[in-house]
Protein backbone atom coordinates (compact mmCIF):
# COMPACT_ATOMS: atom_id res chain seq x y z
CA UNK A 1 0.00 0.00 0.00
CA UNK A 2 2.81 2.51 0.61
CA UNK A 3 3.83 2.31 -3.08
CA UNK A 4 0.24 2.98 -4.18
CA UNK A 5 -0.01 5.99 -1.86
CA UNK A 6 3.33 7.31 -3.14
CA UNK A 7 2.14 6.98 -6.76
CA UNK A 8 -1.19 8.61 -5.87
CA UNK A 9 0.61 11.58 -4.30
CA UNK A 10 2.54 12.13 -7.56
CA UNK A 11 -0.65 12.63 -9.61
CA UNK A 12 -1.21 16.11 -11.00
CA UNK A 13 -4.97 15.81 -10.58
CA UNK A 14 -6.68 13.92 -7.79
CA UNK A 15 -9.11 11.35 -9.17
CA UNK A 16 -12.72 11.30 -7.96
CA UNK A 17 -12.65 7.51 -7.59
CA UNK A 18 -10.12 4.68 -7.57
CA UNK A 19 -10.72 1.20 -8.95
CA UNK A 20 -8.48 -1.21 -7.10
CA UNK A 21 -7.60 -4.74 -8.14
CA UNK A 22 -8.30 -6.26 -4.75
CA UNK A 23 -11.12 -6.57 -2.24
CA UNK A 24 -13.26 -3.82 -0.79
CA UNK A 25 -15.69 -4.96 1.91
CA UNK A 26 -15.83 -8.40 0.25
CA UNK A 27 -13.12 -9.55 2.62
CA UNK A 28 -13.05 -11.73 5.76
CA UNK A 29 -12.56 -8.61 7.92
CA UNK A 30 -14.72 -6.45 5.60
CA UNK A 31 -11.64 -4.30 5.05
CA UNK A 32 -9.68 -5.33 1.96
CA UNK A 33 -6.98 -3.31 0.20
CA UNK A 34 -9.55 -1.15 -1.63
CA UNK A 35 -11.22 -0.23 1.67
CA UNK A 36 -7.91 0.33 3.44
CA UNK A 37 -6.55 2.50 0.64
CA UNK A 38 -9.78 4.50 0.44
CA UNK A 39 -9.64 5.21 4.16
CA UNK A 40 -5.96 6.21 4.00
CA UNK A 41 -6.51 8.56 1.04
CA UNK A 42 -10.02 9.68 2.04
CA UNK A 43 -11.33 8.92 -1.46
CA UNK A 44 -14.08 6.67 -2.85
CA UNK A 45 -12.78 3.26 -3.92
CA UNK A 46 -14.15 0.10 -5.50
CA UNK A 47 -12.54 -3.30 -5.14
CA UNK A 48 -12.45 -5.72 -8.08
CA UNK A 49 -11.24 -9.32 -7.88
CA UNK A 50 -11.20 -12.14 -10.41
CA UNK A 51 -11.72 -14.85 -7.79
CA UNK A 52 -14.39 -14.96 -5.12
CA UNK A 53 -12.45 -14.25 -1.91
CA UNK A 54 -15.27 -15.23 0.50
CA UNK A 55 -18.99 -15.76 0.67
CA UNK A 56 -21.66 -17.29 -1.52
CA UNK A 57 -23.23 -16.01 -4.71
CA UNK A 58 -27.01 -15.88 -4.93
CA UNK A 59 -28.50 -14.39 -8.11
CA UNK A 60 -25.45 -12.22 -8.78
CA UNK A 61 -25.13 -10.94 -5.21
CA UNK A 62 -22.36 -12.02 -2.86
CA UNK A 63 -23.28 -12.73 0.74
CA UNK A 64 -21.22 -13.65 3.77
CA UNK A 65 -23.63 -15.16 6.23
CA UNK A 66 -26.53 -12.71 5.84
CA UNK A 67 -24.44 -9.67 4.93
CA UNK A 68 -24.69 -8.45 1.33
CA UNK A 69 -21.12 -7.45 0.46
CA UNK A 70 -20.78 -7.30 -3.31
CA UNK A 71 -21.68 -8.52 -6.76
CA UNK A 72 -20.66 -11.21 -9.20
CA UNK A 73 -20.49 -9.53 -12.62
CA UNK A 74 -20.27 -11.43 -15.87
CA UNK A 75 -18.53 -9.03 -18.22
CA UNK A 76 -17.65 -11.27 -21.13
CA UNK A 77 -19.23 -14.36 -22.68
CA UNK A 78 -17.28 -17.57 -21.96
CA UNK A 79 -15.16 -15.82 -19.31
CA UNK A 80 -15.21 -16.22 -15.56
CA UNK A 81 -16.98 -13.41 -13.70
CA UNK A 82 -15.40 -10.63 -11.68
CA UNK A 83 -16.37 -9.80 -8.10
CA UNK A 84 -16.86 -6.22 -7.03
CA UNK A 85 -17.48 -4.50 -3.72
CA UNK A 86 -17.41 -1.00 -2.29
CA UNK A 87 -14.15 0.01 -0.73
CA UNK A 88 -14.79 3.40 0.85
CA UNK A 89 -17.25 6.28 0.53
CA UNK A 90 -19.46 4.52 -2.06
CA UNK A 91 -22.63 2.43 -1.92
CA UNK A 92 -23.21 -1.07 -3.25
CA UNK A 93 -25.62 0.22 -5.91
CA UNK A 94 -23.26 2.92 -7.14
CA UNK A 95 -20.43 0.39 -7.22
CA UNK A 96 -22.39 -1.85 -9.58
CA UNK A 97 -23.52 1.07 -11.75
CA UNK A 98 -19.98 2.43 -12.18
CA UNK A 99 -18.48 -0.96 -12.98
CA UNK A 100 -21.18 -1.68 -15.56
CA UNK A 101 -20.46 1.70 -17.19
CA UNK A 102 -16.71 1.06 -17.37
CA UNK A 103 -16.79 -2.36 -19.06
CA UNK A 104 -15.74 -2.01 -22.70
CA UNK A 105 -16.22 -4.98 -24.98
CA UNK A 106 -14.26 -7.24 -25.47
CA UNK A 107 -12.40 -6.65 -22.19
CA UNK A 108 -13.22 -8.55 -19.03
CA UNK A 109 -12.01 -5.94 -16.55
CA UNK A 110 -13.28 -2.37 -16.25
CA UNK A 111 -11.49 -0.21 -18.82
CA UNK A 112 -9.32 1.73 -16.31
CA UNK A 113 -7.92 -1.55 -14.93
CA UNK A 114 -7.52 -3.01 -18.41
CA UNK A 115 -5.54 0.05 -19.56
CA UNK A 116 -3.42 0.05 -16.39
CA UNK A 117 -2.57 -3.65 -16.87
CA UNK A 118 -1.74 -3.05 -20.53
CA UNK A 119 0.60 -0.17 -19.61
CA UNK A 120 2.36 -2.23 -16.93
CA UNK A 121 2.89 -5.13 -19.36
CA UNK A 122 4.29 -2.72 -21.99
CA UNK A 123 6.68 -1.09 -19.51
CA UNK A 124 7.81 -4.50 -18.22
CA UNK A 125 8.43 -5.69 -21.78
CA UNK A 126 10.39 -2.54 -22.65
CA UNK A 127 12.47 -2.93 -19.50
CA UNK A 128 13.28 -6.57 -20.27
CA UNK A 129 14.21 -5.64 -23.88
CA UNK A 130 16.76 -3.08 -22.63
Amino acid sequence: MPAIIEAFNKLDLEPELLLIEGSGILHPRKLGIASHLGLALNIPTIGITQKLPIGNVEQGKVYLNRDFLGFEVKTKEHALPIYISPGNKISLGTTLKIIQQTIVYPHKLPEPLHLASKLVRKKAKNKSDS
